[in-house]
């Protein structure tokens, strides 16, 4: 196999080749030309797959720190001295955005925020940082209030998948324990997170068999990791703490194994033998260091700081009665001073739209409601990528975000908008740098960390055909001085330049992306030379001081599949629009993915139903009764002509089995019209011959 068969469209290629073999294995066919024609269509764009679109994750234009920021100083010099940590606890000097959108929110008119920028633009750490801000405002001016327990951020989001995702962001933010010692050092307590779904283990009242049976094996699997001096094991502990797939607590004082008991049996068929007696009740309770709160009746005992749900749970919540001390907390929190303020976070605000935005809508009003506060002690940041551009848009966005939470008397919604990075004017590709791409592997440049001498080599193979300086050996670091290299060579690149213009926020096929990009070379080695400048792309690390490296142009490709959907075929034998032997005589003509009521020849569409087993061919219609005389190519409901429901009917295209002769009629069908005639004995033109069931 070939090295340059691994750009986008052989993958895509490859995925479509297997799907569609799938497809024709699972549905049989008896008839040649309906395969041949099915095969046609199966292969066309639309079928069974789209061409791949390339999308580039576009760049935003980044502030020099939080220090000119005009915001509350508490949440200034904090921001801005996190930032400065090394290593980083995730807090980056802020893109333009995230700028805007902290001042609209600490500023002097403390508006509610709807952040409205692109998918990777940092649309979490502008809420994160909001959060943060707010915390350390309350502990520096609020110090009385700060100690009592509450909810004092729900981050609230439409499905479980993107609770867990969002949990592993709060662990490597609030649950970094650096951050927990500076709060308690300046403001006695450290803020505490929670997530709460359905995955939260455990549901009812507390006890000690349901602490052996549901948090054992959880607690242990992590206690145990963390006291083993096996060193795989102390590498996985590492790698999942770095990614935010460890509690941020310590799980050996959570599990508390001391206080098991080592005794024996004192009567029965066990007397002597040794026992443990668990004390599980004494186990699993919070300790002081601990940020992250991992069971329900931890967050009962002690409501969190920040509160990680999704809406379906937290209904439920405001219902039973085991969760009203989460309420009752926060309620007496809120209580203690009139300046604080509950922080409501919807992410992927867009999908509440529709009967579920309205339930959504209700669903906030109970909250405040059930906290005993107005709608101006409700500070609200909704994030979506789906508002589109311009006034209108934004108006409508603010009204949506008005109808959602409810409207305020004295606060109002600021729009937040992504300010993309300037970048130097785009050219197209020439001959040259097209066919230097082209000849580029790939695939070795992603293996670079387990291979990084095959990867040099093709770095140093294109770097010398593009005329750049030799790059520097890709060693220490992944490599990262060689990844810094091409990330400096490919800024001002033409190509790469015209690459962002053309993709960055949008997806564009990939075809089309080749010929705008390398137009003076032919389409197969623009998609090949495409190939290779994706690969550059993803390879290279930008640097910018205080944020983490990232690649020049982080790229998706999105690839679209779906299974086989229905047919509907022309009646026509000598349809002049069949993909396959167009005119000849055949059994049927052209095959639709989509129903309609005749083929450009004229014929009548029908759907085309094949049998598992032996693929015999059958057209579905619908007729009024079981001897209808008229085919519809629809399920119509009742023809009030008649008065009489559309019943399916099923008509063999194929020469009936001889022991079947006495179960089907035959019938003519009218080509152009769906009517049915009798057979006269002598041939009908414009007709074909079909077998109806016997009544």
């Amino acid at each position: 196999m070939s090295k340059t068969e691994l750009g986008v469209n052989q993958v895509a290629q490859r995925i479509h080749l297997r799907l569609r073999r799938y497809l024709e294995a699972q549905y049989h066919v008896r008839e040649t030309g309906i395969i041949n024609e099915r095969l046609a269509v199966l292969n066309e764009p639309g079928g069974i797959s789209q061409r791949p679109f390339v999308e580039i994750t576009p760049s935003y234009a980044v502030q020099e720190s939080f220090s000119k920021l005009k915001i509350t100083a508490t949440v200034r010099d904090l921001l801005t001295e996190l930032s400065r940590w090394r290593p980083s606890i995730n807090v980056f000097p802020p893109y333009q955005h995230q700028a805007d959108a902290l001042e609209n929110f600490f500023g002097a008119e403390a508006k509610d925020l709807i952040v409205a920028t692109g998918t990777g633009s940092g649309k979490t750490e502008t809420f994160l940082y909001a959060v943060l801000g707010m915390l350390a405002v309350e502990a520096a001016e609020r110090s009385t209030s700060f100690t009592k327990p509450g909810v004092r951020a729900l981050l609230l989001y439409p499905m479980n998948a993107l609770v867990s995702d969002q949990t592993a962001r709060l662990r490597r933010l609030f649950g970094d324990e650096r951050l927990a010692a500076l709060f308690r050092e300046r403001w006695r307590r450290h803020p505490r997170f929670g997530m709460y779904t359905s995955r939260t283990p455990y549901p009812g009242v507390r006890a000690g068999a349901k602490d052996s049976r549901h948090l054992s094996k959880l607690v242990s699997y992590y206690e145990e990791l963390e006291t083993s001096t096996n060193a795989e094991d102390q590498t996985l502990v590492r790698e999942l703490r770095q990614h935010g797939r460890w509690p941020a607590k310590d799980m050996v004082k959570f599990f508390a194994r001391h206080r098991e008991e080592q005794t024996t049996f004192k009567t029965g068929k066990k007397a002597g033998q040794p026992r443990t007696l668990h004390h599980w009740l004494e186990r699993f309770h919070t300790d002081r260091q601990d940020r992250e709160l991992l069971t329900r009746h931890e967050m009962h005992e002690g409501a969190p700081d920040l509160l990680v749900t999704n809406y379906s749970m937290l209904e439920y919540m405001l219902l039973r009665p085991i969760e009203r001390p989460l309420f009752a907390q926060t309620r007496d929190w809120l209580a203690a001073d009139p300046r604080n303020q509950l922080l409501l976070v919807l992410d992927e605000a867009h999908m509440y739209r529709g009967v579920g935005g309205a339930e959504v809508g209700l669903l906030i009003r109970r909250l405040i409601s059930r906290l005993g506060i107005g709608r101006e002690r409700l500070r609200c940041i909704l994030t979506s990528a789906s508002l589109d551009t311009g006034a209108d848009a934004e108006r409508a966005g603010e009204a949506f975000a008005r109808a959602l939470t409810g409207d305020s008397a004295t606060r109002k919604f600021a729009v937040v908008r992504g300010t993309r990075e300037a970048r130097p004017v785009p050219t197209a590709g020439t001959k040259g740098e097209a066919l230097a791409l082209a000849q580029l592997h790939g695939e070795d440049l992603g293996a670079a960390r387990v291979a990084p001498d095959a990867a040099y080599a093709e770095l140093v193979k294109v770097c010398d055909q593009l005329k750049w300086s030799p790059p520097p050996p890709i060693e220490a670091e992944e490599g990262l001085a060689a990844r810094q290299y091409v990330a400096r060579q490919l800024t001002g690149f033409g190509p790469l330049e015209s690459l962002i213009k053309f993709a960055a926020g949008k997806a564009i096929p990939f075809d089309e992306l080749s010929r705008a990009l390398f137009p003076s070379v032919s389409q197969e080695d623009a998609e090949r030379a495409t190939n290779g400048l994706l690969a550059l792309g993803s390879f290279s690390r930008r640097f910018e001081p205080g944020r983490e490296e990232q690649p020049l142009t982080p790229t998706r490709v999105h690839l679209l599949f779906r299974g086989l959907p229905s047919l509907y075929v022309c009646v026509n034998p000598r349809c002049s629009s069949r993909r396959h032997r167009p005119t000849e005589n055949g059994l049927v003509g052209r095959i639709f993915t989509a129903p309609c009521t005749h083929c450009a020849c004229g014929g009548r569409v029908f759907e085309l139903l094949t049998h598992r087993d032996c693929g015999t061919a059958f057209l579905r219609a619908y007729g009024v009764g079981a001897r209808a005389d008229f085919l519809w190519h629809e399920r119509g409901g009742t023809l009030t002509e008649f008065g009489k429901p559309l019943h399916a009917l099923h008509l063999l295209l194929e020469e009936p089995h001889p022991k079947a002769l006495g179960d089907v009629d035959p019938v003519l069908l009218d080509i152009a019209s769906g009517r049915l005639l009798a057979p006269s004995g002598t041939e009908i033109a414009g007709t074909r011959l079909c077998y109806r069931p016997v009544a």
